[in-house]
C-alpha cells in the first residue's frame, strides 16, 4: 500500500446526446452515481446534441454529484462545430481502460454496432484522453438555461451559500456591468491582453 494519497479516477465520455439508452455510457454513469461517488470518481462529457432537455440535466446533475467542487464550466461541454461530429463516441475510465463506439456523425437508425473496450492499455487510453482533451477545447460552454430545471432551481446539492451563476463564474464584471467571459477585466475596466 502506498502512503500517498491517490489521484481519484477521472472519467471523461464523449457521447453524441444525453439520451439515455440500453447502452450509452452516460446511462452508465447516471445508474452508478452513487457507486462512483463512494469511490471518489470525477467525470466530465462533451455532447454533440443537447436534446432531450431531461436527460442533459440528469447528466449534468450526475456529473456534479461525481464532481461536487469543480464549476459547472469544468463538468460539460458542447460539440457545437459540424466538423467535431466525425469523432467517435468514446470514454476513458482512469488511465488504462477505454470503450469506443461508433462516429457521431452516421444517424441512429444507420449505426454499427462498433464498440471497442480496451482493459489495461494505458496507451489507447493516453491517446484516447489526448483527443477528448483537443476536442474538449473545441467545444463550447453549455448555455446555463440548458442545465437549469424549469423551475430555475440549481440541479447542485444544497451549499452554504448560493451558487454563482456561470456567467459570474467565467469572467468578471466591467465598470458598465457587463460579465467578459472571454478576457479578465482589470480594475480601470478596461481588458487584458
Amino acid at each position: 500500500m502506498s502512503s500517498g494519497l491517490a489521484r481519484p479516477a477521472r472519467v471523461r465520455l464523449l457521447q453524441y446526446d444525453p439520451a439515455i439508452g440500453q447502452f450509452d455510457p452516460g446511462a452508465s454513469l447516471i445508474v452508478m452515481k452513487d457507486t462512483l461517488a463512494a469511490a471518489g470518481v470525477q467525470a466530465c462529457a462533451i455532447l454533440a446534441k443537447l436534446e432531450p432537455e431531461d436527460e442533459l440535466r440528469q447528466l449534468f446533475h450526475t456529473l456534479s454529484a461525481l464532481s461536487p467542487n469543480a464549476p459547472a464550466t469544468g463538468l460539460i461541454r458542447w460539440a457545437r462545430n459540424p466538423r467535431l461530429l466525425d469523432a467517435h463516441e468514446q470514454v476513458t475510465y482512469g488511465a488504462d481502460m477505454c470503450w469506443s463506439g461508433d462516429a457521431m456523425r452516421r444517424d441512429a437508425d444507420k449505426r454499427n454496432p462498433l464498440i471497442l473496450f480496451h482493459m489495461d492499455a494505458p496507451d489507447t487510453a493516453l491517446l484516447a484522453q489526448r483527443a477528448f482533451t483537443a476536442l474538449w477545447g473545441a467545444s463550447v460552454q453549455v448555455p446555463e438555461r440548458h442545465l437549469l430545471a424549469r423551475t430555475g432551481a440549481k440541479l447542485r446539492a444544497p451549499m452554504s451559500r448560493p451558487p454563482m451563476p456561470l456567467s459570474r463564474r467565467c469572467g468578471r464584471m466591467s465598470r458598465a456591468g457587463r460579465w467578459s467571459a472571454t478576457r479578465p477585466v482589470r480594475p480601470g475596466g478596461r481588458p487584458r491582453h
